[in-house]
This record gives C-alpha cells, sequence and structure tokens, in this order.
C-alpha cells in the first residue's frame, strides 16, 4: 500500500470529502509558446466525487488569440497541446495531472486571480521499500458486487465487540497471479499479487465485475507498485452511478446437477475467458469492452435512447469482430462463380456505360457480409436464436426512424420485451466472443428470468 493513503484518507475519498491543499500549483504546456501559470491552491471533490482544482494564480504566462475567454487546449485531439500540472502538498509530495483544460479571461489577467478546472485525476510516485519486486494492484469502488464468494472472513463489531464469520471474498488463482475481491462493509476491494501487467488486469476485472451483475465498476482510488515504484491515483468518479443497475447476465451462483462445487465455476471461468481473449485478441477485448460500457449509460436514460445505443451496440460487435472473420473464411464459390457470368452478360448489353457500371456495382454488392447475412450465418451455427435477427432489424429500424405517437400499455410492453430479446442477443454476442460455456439470465416481459445453458459456438477461428 502506499504511505500516503491510509484508511481515513481512503474514507475521505470514499465520501466525496477530500481536500489537498497545495503550496505550490504549476500548469503548463510543452510547447514554446504555451500557456504556463503558477500560485497555489487547493484539489477538492465537489459532492458528486469529481476532484477539482480551486487554483489562485500569481504568475501567468500566454496569448490571447482576441477572444475575450480563451480555452486551452485549443485542440483537445492535438496530444502536443495537452496540459500538463504540478501540485506539491504541505508535506511535500508530489502530485501530477494531465489531459484536464481551462479556461482563462480577458478580464481576469491580472495576478492574483482565481481558476477553477475539474481534474481526471492525481497521481503521485514513491519509491518501493519491499524486498519483493512482484507486481500489485489495488484498488476500491463502491459499487456493490455480484459475484460468487469463495472465502469466507472474521469480522469484529466496534460496538458490540463480537465476531462474526461471512463469505465476503472472491479468490480467483491462476499460473501467473491471483485476484482477492472483498466486498467490505462500504467499499469494494480488489488487490492482485504475481508476475501480471496491473493496467491489463484492472481493465479485465473491471469488465468482469461490471457484466456479471449488471454495474459499472469506478473505482477512485487506484494504488500499483511496479518494480522499484509505488504510483497512487486519485480519481473523479460518478456518483450518481454508484446505485445503478443494467442486466446481470452471469448468474451468481446456480447448482447444476446438485453439484456444489459446480455452483460458481461459470463465473470464475468466465474470468478466466475474459483474460485470455484480452491477451491473444486484445482488439475483440476493447470492441466489447466498449459496446457494453454504451449500453450500460444506454439503460440508465429513456427506452428509446436504450433501444437506439443497444441495436447499434449489436451492429457495432458485428462490424468489429465477427464480419471481418466472416469475409475471410465464408466465401461462397457458387455465388462468386455466378456474379462473374452476370457481370460478363452486362458488359455485353447494349445500354450506357454508367448503366452497366451501376448494374456490376450491384451484383458485386452481393458478395458482401452485411449485418443482416452476418446475423443468418449465427443462427445457422447456433450462437442465436431463430427470431433475433427479426427483432434486432425491427428495433433497429423503430430506432432509428422514430415516430411521434401515442401507445397504450400493451404497446410498452411489447416494445420493452423487444428490447430485452435484443438485450439477450447483445449479451449472447460478447459471451460466445469470450468463448463462454455455462449459465446466462434470458430477458422477458413475460416470465421470471430463467436461466439457460448456451454453448460455446467456434465461429471465429479462420
Amino acid at each position: 500500500m502506499s504511505v500516503y493513503l491510509r484508511r481515513d484518507t481512503l474514507d475521505l475519498i470514499l465520501n466525496s470529502k477530500f481536500e489537498l491543499h497545495c503550496l505550490s500549483v504549476k500548469i503548463w504546456q510543452d510547447l514554446p509558446d504555451g500557456v504556463e501559470l503558477s500560485g497555489h491552491g487547493v484539489i477538492k471533490q465537489n459532492k458528486y466525487g469529481t476532484l477539482y482544482l480551486e487554483f489562485i494564480c500569481i504568475n501567468t504566462k500566454y496569448t490571447m488569440k482576441g477572444d475575450l475567454v480563451t480555452k486551452y487546449p485549443r485542440d483537445r485531439l492535438d496530444l502536443s497541446q495537452k496540459l500538463l500540472g504540478e501540485f506539491i502538498s504541505l508535506n511535500g509530495t508530489r502530485f501530477t495531472s494531465e489531459g484536464f483544460s481551462i479556461e482563462v479571461s480577458a478580464f481576469n489577467r491580472e495576478s492574483p486571480h482565481i481558476l477553477h478546472t475539474q481534474l481526471h485525476s492525481i497521481t503521485f510516485v514513491e519509491d518501493r521499500l519491499a524486498d519483493s519486486r512482484e507486481n500489485y494492484l489495488y484498488y476500491e469502488f463502491a459499487e456493490s458486487l455480484y459475484i460468487p464468494a469463495n472465502v469466507s472472513n472474521s469480522r469484529t463489531s466496534t460496538s458490540t465487540k463480537s465476531e462474526s464469520h461471512c463469505w465476503n471474498e472472491t479468490l480467483i488463482e491462476l499460473n501467473d497471479f491471483k485476484i482477492r475481491i472483498n466486498d467490505e462493509k462500504n467499499y469494494r476491494m480488489v488487490r492482485v499479487d504475481g508476475n501480471f501487467e496491473p493496467d491489463d488486469l484492472y481493465d479485465c476485472i473491471n469488465f468482469y465485475i461490471g457484466f456479471s451483475g449488471g454495474v459499472l465498476p469506478q473505482p477512485y482510488v487506484v494504488i500499483k507498485h511496479i518494480d522499484d515504484k509505488i504510483i497512487s491515483v486519485i480519481k473523479s468518479i460518478n456518483n450518481q452511478n454508484t446505485y445503478k443497475r443494467s442486466s446481470n447476465p452471469i448468474p451468481e451462483k446456480i447448482v447444476i446437477s446438485g453439484d456444489k462445487k459446480a455452483e460458481s465455476k461459470h463465473s470464475y471461468e468466465f474470468f478466466r475467458k475474459i483474460y485470455e481473449i484480452h491477451q491473444v485478441k486484445r482488439n475483440y477485448f476493447i470492441s466489447i469492452y466498449g459496446q457494453w460500457i454504451q449500453v450500460w449509460h444506454g439503460f440508465q436514460t429513456k427506452n428509446s435512447i436504450a433501444e437506439l445505443v443497444l441495436s447499434v451496440a449489436i451492429e457495432g460487435m458485428l462490424n468489429d469482430i465477427y464480419i471481418p472473420v466472416f469475409k475471410r473464411n465464408r466465401i461462397d464459390p457458387l455465388l462468386i462463380s455466378d456474379i462473374d457470368k452476370i457481370k460478363s452478360i452486362i458488359k455485353d448489353m447494349n445500354i450506357s456505360e454508367s448503366h452497366k457500371q451501376r448494374l456490376i456495382g450491384s451484383a458485386s454488392y452481393w458478395k458482401n457480409i452485411t449485418v443482416s447475412k452476418a446475423l443468418d450465418i449465427l443462427t445457422n451455427e447456433g450462437v442465436i436464436g431463430e427470431n433475433d435477427k427479426k427483432i434486432w432489424s425491427e428495433l433497429r429500424n423503430e430506432a432509428a426512424h422514430p415516430q411521434v405517437k401515442n401507445i397504450g400499455i400493451f404497446q410498452q410492453q411489447t416494445k420493452r420485451d423487444k428490447m430485452l430479446q435484443c438485450l439477450n442477443l447483445f449479451h449472447k454476442l460478447v459471451l460466445n466472443v469470450v468463448e463462454y460455456t455455462g449459465p446466462v439470465y434470458i430477458f422477458s416481459m413475460d416470465r421470471d428470468t430463467p436461466v439457460e445453458l448456451i454453448q460455446y459456438q467456434d465461429v471465429l477461428s479462420d
């Protein structure tokens, strides 16, 4: 652990009451004519958990471009313009930040003046004193856990001085590292020891926890031990999302044929598959993780927005992962032959050259693997159900071309059920990418959420 981040400091961050008084603040750009500001100030959290800097600027160096208000960086997509921040605390600890923005006004160029800006995170680095050079990852978040625990720990009550035991820890062991995920009273804690890349595992664990339980983990502090350094990061969060949930397709526990030992095996196997796909096919992981985050946020909004986000996420995943593979290994020789024959016939037709080219282009299009064709392939291979393509197409068209009309309760329920069926389709596509075989929840408006066993189908091998 970090020397600076003791439990009392972590609790302040958890409760959005953190403050860091800085004797020195410097903000600059690594550019010849870049902005440069210095002074002192305080880094605080607002009530939503967002970090912000209250900066008393003493010295300034920047050029106004004729505007009353100038924003830095001018182009956030140009990494050379990014802002860097250095903050020296009262005890001399050096914090850094980058990637934020500031606004300077023509009316407050005289020093001193006050600036406010939000910060994504602040980082500080310490020397590692321990002899062990194994990597270590620790982080905390406030969102609830919905993964099975397999370790019992004791708890002591401060009021009654009594001790109790509870199953509040998930231990997952792979060849090179051990992961411990603890469900504490007011927060959740993740610890990893072993030989691993902390940033890689951080994403894998968050996707495992989030996709399994329908929550969006927002770590507010992350500590990494790498080689001889301890890197600690305090992060901005949005605590309005802390108690929100979306769908949770992976059952927390399920007894299969009365086998108690197997009741949680599927969940731990799911994490192993996530880690493997991250290591072997990282672009697949990036796609499913990114699309899932979009769907999660979509389900926190109005149904019409959720429908559009969900249908587009399905299309995006097909375009990112499935369709490129199908284009390489699902070539129909007979169709190619027929297209060549049709092109020859068109070339000999006595029509204008422009019309010939349009007809030839249309014929060539037949061999393309569209989203519709990809869903047909996945249906034939048993990855998705017979009705999934039809439901997705209807939802996609309705969401993309909405009409203003009043609908009754029955129509609303039908519309909601259609969205849930598309959600099941989305889950199946994600789970087949990570080669998951096991139980999943199937969502519907007509019945309680049943559990079905799905079987991985190898459709992505070249």
